[in-house]
């Protein structure tokens, strides 16, 4: 038997690539569950927050919103420059 019938044929098939947009908002909307399960998982918590909701005032909701804006638009960035890190390895 000779080693080129033992050694597979090369077929130029690459390997799947991973998805990092999917792995990066899957931890990001996992996170986000965990916070809404943390947030349930007592009775006063639901209560105390909404509470809380009507006591803010403008300039604090406008914060939050950008503030989470700003969250959205980081996982964003995160997924871009690690899918723009693989397109350049697989250039390579």
């Amino acid at each position: 038997m000779r080693v080129a019938e033992l050694t597979p044929a090369e077929t130029g098939v690459e390997a799947p690539r991973t998805r990092w947009a999917a792995v990066v908002w899957g931890l990001f909307f996992a996170a986000v569950a965990i916070g809404g399960l943390w947030l349930v998982s007592e009775p006063s918590r639901p209560t105390a927050t909404v509470e809380r909701a009507f006591t803010v005032d403008a300039a604090t909701g406008i914060a939050i919103l950008i503030l989470g804006l700003g969250i959205v638009l980081l996982v964003a960035g995160a997924a871009g420059l690690l899918r723009r890190t693989q397109r350049r390895r697989t250039a390579d």
